[in-house]
């Protein structure tokens, strides 16, 4: 196939309503004329709406994949030289939708429609939301790094459930599918950064109407009951002071992917380590865990699960699956063993050079912690062995897998992890004003060790299982 005059046509009209839009924008904001809020939005949706229409009219995807992704080379060095007046803080999210589009482009199992849907989230739902969201609501909540408020959530869930009842065919049951469809993308945006969303939200827009397109008909009603006892089982645990309300938000978030790409038994391993996580921070009443855990430790110890889990979901290998309930028994090994290992205040030592270090610092082990580590982890296995009927070699390895995770987490949390000096000889692992990082990478927390850990603990537990499965000739 050629590329005809057509095609030509509406991408130089695209391009050129895009270029002025910007032209006119920026002289705008300069005379004084336009707000840099209403601008910036402006150029969002006219940009990214025009996008969606040289998308849904090409017929060259590929190519038009390549190009997204150039452009998106080209925005990052306009950001980094600073040439553009709408862009009033340093942020890469006028780079990463085009980047976004592009890689969406370039999945062969994603169909133009899909695409393009996701595309139109972002340039309407996204646009509106910010804007809604910073000019009238007054109530912010800080979810990750930036605040968000319930304002601009309800507004780009409203909106994406409009564009997904008008892209299904009128009837009930398409109704409570565009009731699915809205909450994930709408979750998702609450936790972007720096304008991260213009990544996150058209790329897990488009895998999410995907993924829904594919359920059987019949479970989308209970699927949406299930969304309701989840939103219910967050708040209870928010009122308990078990999450915080960012953490009962990425529970929610966490528990849908779950409900959508796994199924009911699935939920048992995840309730089991958020219930024993929760009862056991209360053995220790460190100042950060009194409003309950946030954000940052549910996706720490769930993202991973997670993602194994739509990897099966895709592929029907049972392989992501046993790393799903792997990387529950590593999260629940670290945090077994570090609440048991403060609460008994045993001798602890450094992992790394076995000297003695001060307790609730990464890195230390005691011999109690250690202990109650193994017996989570062996505890997690011996749960999904029954629940799955899972052979017992495989249980027993699912078992060391999170035994060792927590080990990695140790080795990790003594090397790498942030730890800071405060007056005196007192350490602590976060930062104040008088403290002076002496050890590790300001970025590599906690959190982000518990994560890092996880993912490579399941990664070779994969790499493990794929290759026992090779031999087996399976």
């Amino acid at each position: 196939m050629f590329i005809t005059q057509k095609d030509c046509l509406i991408a130089t009209i695209a391009f050129a309503i895009i270029l002025v839009t910007t032209i006119v924008i920026e002289r705008l904001l300069k005379k004084g004329k336009l707000t840099v809020l209403t601008g910036r939005k402006l150029l969002h949706f006219i940009a990214i709406m025009n996008c969606a229409w040289v998308i849904q009219s090409t017929n060259f995807r590929l190519l038009l994949g390549y190009i997204f992704i150039a452009f998106a080379a080209i925005l990052l060095a306009i950001i980094n030289r600073k040439i553009l007046f709408v862009q009033t803080t340093k942020s890469y999210g006028i780079a990463l939708f085009p980047l976004s589009f592009g890689i969406l482009l370039l999945l062969p199992f994603l169909s133009i429609l899909q695409i393009t849907f996701a595309v139109t989230v972002l340039g309407i739902s996204d646009a509106a939301a910010g804007y809604i969201g910073e000019k009238y609501a007054t109530n912010k909540i800080k979810f990750l790094y930036e605040t968000k408020s319930w304002l601009g959530f309800t507004t780009f869930y409203l909106l994406t459930f409009f564009l997904a009842f008008a892209l299904l065919p009128f009837s009930l049951h398409s109704l409570l599918i565009a009731v699915i469809i809205a909450i994930v993308p709408a979750l998702v945006e609450l936790f972007s950064y720096k304008g991260s969303d213009n990544f996150t939200v058209p790329i897990v827009t488009a895998l999410w109407l995907y993924t829904i397109q594919h359920l059987e008909p019949h479970t989308i009603l209970s699927l949406i009951v299930s969304i309701c006892i989840l939103i219910a089982a967050a708040y209870l645990a928010y009122k308990k002071k078990w999450l915080t309300v960012a953490g009962a938000t990425a529970a929610v978030l966490t528990g849908v992917c779950i409900a959508v790409w796994g199924s009911f038994t699935d939920f048992l391993i995840p309730i089991i380590f958020f219930l024993t996580g929760s009862f056991l921070s209360k053995l220790n009443k460190d100042a950060k865990e009194t409003e309950g855990r946030n954000a940052f430790q549910v996706f720490a110890n769930g993202f991973i699960a997670v993602i194994c889990l739509a990897a099966f979901f895709i592929s029907q290998k049972p392989i992501f699956h046993y790393c799903f309930i792997a990387s529950f028994a590593v999260s629940m090994a670290d945090t077994v063993s570090s609440e048991i290992g403060k609460f008994f205040k045993g001798n602890t030592i450094n992992i790394m050079g076995l000297k003695p270090i001060q307790i609730g610092i990464s890195g230390g082990i005691s011999w109690q912690g250690t202990a109650a580590g193994l017996l989570a982890a062996s505890f997690i296995s011996s749960i999904a062995t029954v629940t799955f009927h899972l052979p017992f070699n495989l249980g027993i390895s699912i078992a060391i897998v999170g035994f060792v995770g927590m080990l990695l987490d140790s080795v990790l949390g003594s090397s790498v992890q942030a730890l800071y000096l405060l007056k005196g000889t007192t350490y602590s692992e976060f930062h104040t004003p008088d403290s002076k990082l002496i050890k590790g990478y300001y970025w590599c927390n906690n959190d982000a060790v518990n994560l890092i850990a996880n993912a490579i603990s399941v990664a070779f537990f994969a790499l493990y299982l794929t290759v026992i499965s090779y031999q087996n000739g399976q």
